[in-house]
Order: structure tokens, then sequence, then C-alpha cells
């Protein structure tokens, strides 16, 4: 993970989580008719509060988003997402 770093105010750092495919029980690997299908990632660094802005992630906290409201970044080899806290739908332990 991140061994140090800041996240400008109002955005998040997460790391995506791998996407379950769903296999039928003679085999079949099923797509989803949806081809932006909501994305589940873990947040690792949250932004100080914006300016007019609600900050309610956590770090830790699993996000369910839009993949289109994130943006892919690297950092130190490894792949995260980048996005405003206010693209979240939902927010769980």
């Amino acid at each position: 993970m991140i061994a140090k770093g800041k996240v400008l105010p109002g955005k998040l750092l997460a790391k995506e989580l791998e996407k379950k495919e769903e296999v039928t029980e003679s085999g079949l690997v099923l797509i989803s008719k949806n081809p932006n299908p909501d994305t589940l990632a873990k947040v690792v660094l949250v932004g100080d509060k914006a300016e007019k802005s609600v900050s309610f992630a956590e770090v830790g906290k699993t996000i369910i988003f839009t993949p289109l409201s994130a943006q892919k970044v690297h950092i130190d080899g490894e792949e995260f997402l980048l996005l405003e806290q206010t693209k979240i739908l939902f927010m769980y332990d």
C-alpha cells in the first residue's frame, strides 16, 4: 500500500476490489448486460473536507460508485482509483 501521500480536498484514493464472475453449474461464465456496472473499492486515502461540501468517506470502508466517475492512477506500481467523495453511491464496512 501507500506509505505516505496526500489527496486533494474532496477527493479519495481507493483500491478496486476484484469482480466476481457469475458461473453456471455447467461452467459457463455469464457476461453482464450492463456495460458500466457499479464498482466496489476499498478506501485507502481521504482528502480533507472541501469548502462547501460534505466529507463522509473513511479509510478502510468499502464504497460503491459508477466506473465512469473514477480515474485510474498508478502509484509505486499499483493501480488505484481517484474520485470525488460526492461520486460515492453507497458506503459500508
